[in-house]
């Protein structure tokens, strides 16, 4: 069973070697359509939270964790403490309403598609978003 913790700074620049780390880990244990769904789901989760979280600090780190259940691996990505709370699947579009020339808006809808199940709360003094991702495509 897999348990690992990854730690990014939040640079954009980071973000891309943090979901092949993440993928990496997880590559033997997901199926391949899934591991894609996993990759661009972290992408895009990662990008959007270094690009739009507030935080004051110059050196923010975000927490990764991952874990496997019997049926799933779950990916918990912890806000910097600080944050404003920003619930993604408050905010995410439907992609099909979303103009095909619009050059974005599509993130928080691509993570509630690519992820079998999203949440996001309070974890302590931080803001979790989880996702999860079922092993076998039901």
């Amino acid at each position: 069973m897999i348990k690992h913790t990854h730690y990014m700074l939040t640079v954009l620049e980071n973000v891309d070697a943090a979901v092949l780390a993440l993928k990496s880990v997880v590559v033997d244990v997901l199926g391949a359509d899934v591991l894609i769904r996993f990759e661009i789901c972290l992408a895009e989760a990662l990008v959007n939270l270094v690009k739009y979280a507030a935080s004051d600090a110059t050196d923010a780190v975000v927490q990764i964790d991952l874990r496997e259940g019997n049926e799933r691996v779950r990916v918990d990505i912890y806000d910097p403490e600080g944050t404003p709370v920003f619930d993604v699947r408050a905010h995410a579009k439907d992609l099909s309403k979303i103009e095909l020339m619009t050059e974005s808006g599509r993130g928080l809808g691509i993570i509630m598609q690519c992820a079998d199940d999203v949440s996001y709360g309070a974890v302590g003094r931080r803001n979790r978003l989880a996702l999860d991702f079922l092993k076998e495509a039901v």
